[in-house]
């Protein structure tokens, strides 16, 4: 505690008034002084200095400034959300003039700025804790307050005496909250003060600091007088702002070095600067930072060696929000590099806790300065209170540069992994850590190869260097995952070594519900009482191995998703299988690479053996492999999903295929219907008049056969834009009857396996969309083979003599006329909308 105390013979500032305002200062001391002095006779005059202030101050912005000017007018204790509160109304005004943007996690500065109407913003986290802050009337201040402040002596006889149970509790609170000279001198003198001194309702020392914060000299000389001593009360003299009291205080008794200097008094900074009398300047440095004052802060270089600073404590150490984060990491994630050299030059440090490790943004920023690295470093360790954690992710971005590498590794500030090293060091990196800070593990790294997909990130040149230079088990399943690895990355000097080491390429296991199945009941009792056994059953034979439902399988070549066709002609040449796992929702290897295109492996997959089943066809994706497959596919397996074959214009089509190697005499009327529906669905127009040409119906004896959900075969081959699909459609549908009801409300069954469902049929306006087509074509043959007119809106926008007159075509508009349409009522702004000419309009408007 000794360390803590003033001696006023060491000060270098004895006198007060003896203070001088450094350069960098003086604009802060003039607005300090322009905010304590105001009243309503300057109002207009300081409202100018502080507009000025706030564009021409040392911050680097207008709201730097702004910011500053906010907390000064916090730290002072005058500015008061009232109205009539002159400070309040100088913040309203500036931020009407400059309307800034502040971020803060000071709960005084943001109730009062939210009050004035300035734009300001919580740190997300405090924003959750905290309500809007709403500005509540002036009360009136209560009858003792009002006492003090008018030092009525008669009035506080009137209304407190000793008779009052509580009258040394008001006592208490006029000497500690509201001194006035008259009525403090009125207590001496009756003795009430000595009375209250001795029922001890607190300590002299306490009195003392509340006296001195009163400011009052001549309060504060007469309980001198009284017997109270002002040791140890600067902090309290700095809040008065009084110049005689401090310079008072230190010249007649002990002081402690403050613990804290005021913001709004800068002759107190700078006396304590001067004479290295203050304990902590780190709030002072955090919001001189906030608010870009360079100059300022560089000045506090020159007495560095006299500041203690540790940053305040940050309960929310964030990356996303300015006002959530330490000044020191602020300068690191915004690249303020000029700001954090002085922040260092200062001593400043981190406070205690658990932070994320500043080292982490330089190489966020891909920073290569060393020197600043190690500045940073040297940072860190100025508090060991301190703990901080580098994220996971970063190391990746440390272990491929051997510089970085080194420098992390030789201060211990990641101990990477096996997997780490694998994933994300180079081949230099990953040998000089070996060499240099952890010998290599052999048992660690079959390890890493005994589960599968665990391995899938590493990089395949580190793993041939290891399986090439250590005594690397490649027996069994660890070769086989090292194979698979190998694969999977397509690295084809680590195939061919693996190949030449006879490293198993595919293995199964039987599942865990056919191990040690027990024959049934009565096998047993046979063999007890009979002695004989019964024959094992016969396994089951099956064309494709792989279809063996007791197995699981496994193939190096699964999930693989590269196209290196070499890499397959490796496996497959040295009696790998074909069929293998595929990657994302691909059943197989072989839809992977249908749906991708890959025509080489589809091909050499198959020619090995490769299985082609319906998910394969349903996600190819060019014609010549789809040409392809159908060549090498079931026959019987084509004809159960024929439909897939039908697509539109964004897939292939193989059902020409099919139809080209097989005869279609096999098919049934059923199976071809609904390849008619799904040709419709997708709009394919070809395989629609294929199949339409060469069903023969001609009774409506078949009509059970048709697909239940058919209603949207006509308005489909309408929307084809295909006169011949339609004519050939609409007669069909005569010949089979099914024209019958085909244009009347009806109930449609859905076809679902597990439960019954139906719906409405949808019948749309056929003349409508052959209109919009413009296909006068297809409107004579819906005449011709009289499908009803079906407006279901009296919306001139969905009415096809409307969108014949659109397309300008006279010929459609006298066929719907003599159809049976009557004529419209069109608003103009739709006639001028359409730009519809007005011969047509007159043709077609009632």
């Amino acid at each position: 505690m000794e360390n803590d105390k003033i001696v006023y013979e060491d000060l270098k500032i004895k006198n007060f008034d003896d203070v001088v305002i450094p350069e960098p200062f003086q604009p802060l001391y003039e607005a300090e002084s322009h905010y304590f002095n105001l009243n309503k006779e300057n109002f207009e005059t300081t409202v100018n200095f502080f507009k000025k202030f706030i564009t021409d101050g040392p911050g680097e912005t207008q709201a730097n400034n702004f910011k500053y000017l906010l907390e000064l007018f916090v730290d002072g204790d005058l500015v008061q959300c009232y109205p009539d509160n002159l400070h309040f109304q100088i913040l309203q005004t500036l931020g009407k003039i400059f309307n800034p943007i502040i971020r803060t996690r000071n709960l005084d500065l943001y109730h009062i700025a939210y009050n004035a109407g300035i734009n300001i913003m919580l740190p997300p986290e405090l924003a959750k804790l905290h309500k809007k802050p709403e500005m509540t009337p002036r009360e009136p201040p209560d009858e003792l307050t009002q006492i003090m402040l008018d030092d009525d002596v008669a009035k506080f006889q009137q209304h407190f005496d000793k008779s009052n149970p509580n009258y040394f509790n008001i006592v208490e609170s006029v000497l500690i909250q509201n001194p006035s000279v008259n009525i403090v001198k009125y207590l001496l003198i009756s003795g009430d003060f000595e009375q209250l001194l001795k029922q001890a309702l607190f300590s002299k020392s306490y009195l003392a600091t509340k006296i001195v914060s009163s400011g009052n000299i001549e309060i504060i000389r007469l309980l001198e007088q009284n017997g109270i001593k002002y040791n140890y009360c600067l902090s309290e003299a700095f809040k008065t702002r009084n110049s005689d009291l401090i310079t008072w205080l230190l010249e007649n008794y002990k002081q402690y070095k403050p613990s804290y200097v005021y913001l709004s008094f800068i002759k107190s900074i700078i006396f304590c600067l001067e004479n290295n009398n203050c304990s902590d300047y780190s709030k002072l440095i955090a919001v001189y930072f906030r608010s870009k004052f360079k100059s300022v802060l560089e000045f506090f270089i020159h007495y560095k060696q006299n500041l203690t600073l540790k940053e305040q404590d940050y309960s929310f150490p964030r990356l996303h929000d300015e006002a959530d984060i330490s000044i020191i990491s602020d300068c690191l994630i915004n690249e303020r590099y000029d700001y954090f050299n002085i922040l260092y030059d200062l001593g400043l440090c981190y406070s205690d806790g658990f932070l994320l490790h500043p080292l982490s943004f330089l190489i966020f920023h891909k920073i290569h300065d060393l020197d600043l690295y190690e500045k940073v470093y040297q940072l860190t360790q100025r508090n060991t209170s301190t703990s901080f954690e580098l994220p996971k992710r970063l190391v990746q971005d440390v272990l491929p540069d051997m510089d970085l590498m080194k420098f992390f590794l030789e201060r211990k500030i990641i101990t990477p992994n096996l997997p780490e090293i694998l994933t994300w060091s180079g081949l230099d990196e990953m040998i000089y850590i070996f060499d240099h800070f952890q010998s290599f593990n052999v048992k660690q790294f079959n390890s890493e190869f005994n589960d599968e997909e665990k391995f899938l990130d590493f990089k395949p040149d580190l793993v041939d260097y290891i399986v090439r230079n250590y005594q690397i088990d490649l027996e069994g399943n660890n070769g086989f995952y090292i194979m698979k690895f190998a694969f999977f990355k397509g690295h084809i000097d680590l195939i061919v070594y693996l190949l030449d080491k006879n490293v198993i390429l595919f293995r199964k296991k039987l599942k865990e519900e056919y191990k040690n199945r027990k024959k049934e009941k009565h096998n047993f009792w046979n063999n007890f009482y009979y002695g004989y056994k019964e024959e094992e059953e016969e396994e089951d034979e099956y064309e494709y191995e792989f279809d063996d439902p007791r197995y699981n399988f496994y193939n190096v070549m699964d999930c693989a998703e590269h196209d290196n066709l070499e890499a397959y002609q490796l496996i497959l040449s040295h009696g790998g299988k074909a069929h293998a796992k595929g990657s994302e929702y691909c059943n197989t290897l072989l839809d992977y690479h249908s749906m991708n295109g890959n025509f080489e492996i589809i091909k050499i997959l198959i020619e090995h053996g490769a299985k082609v089943t319906e998910n394969t066809l349903e996600l190819c994706s060019d014609d010549k492999s789809m040409c392809f497959l159908i060549d090498h596919a079931d026959e019987y397996m084509l004809y159960s999903n024929l439909c897939l074959l039908i697509n539109g214009d964004d897939k292939p089509t193989g059902f020409f295929n099919y139809v080209k190697k097989y005869s279609l005499n096999s098919c049934s009327l059923e199976v071809f219907l609904m390849c008619l529906s799904k040709a419709l669905q997708v709009k394919n127009e070809s395989v629609s008049i294929f199949i339409l040409k060469n069903t023969e119906i001609d009774s409506g004896d078949y009509l059970d056969q048709f697909p239940s959900e058919n209603d949207h075969w006509l308005i489909k081959a309408i929307e084809m834009n295909s006169p011949e699909c339609v004519r050939l459609l609409l007669n069909l549908m005569e010949k089979c009857e099914l024209i019958k009801g085909y244009f009347t409300p009806r109930i449609i069954p859905i076809n679902d396996y597990y439960v019954q469902k139906s719906r409405q049929a949808i019948i749309p306006d056929y003349y409508l969309q052959a209109a919009k087509l413009n296909n006068i074509d297809i409107v004579k043959i819906l005449i011709e083979h009289k499908v009803p007119i079906n407006r279901k809106s009296d919306d001139i926008l969905k009415n096809a003599l409307f969108w014949a007159a659109v397309r300008e075509n006279v010929d459609i508009i006298n066929l719907l006329f003599e159809y049976g349409y009557e004529k419209l009522d069109i608003p103009e702004e739709d006639i001028s909308m359409f730009h519809i000419h007005p011969d047509l309009v007159k043709l077609i408007r009632k």
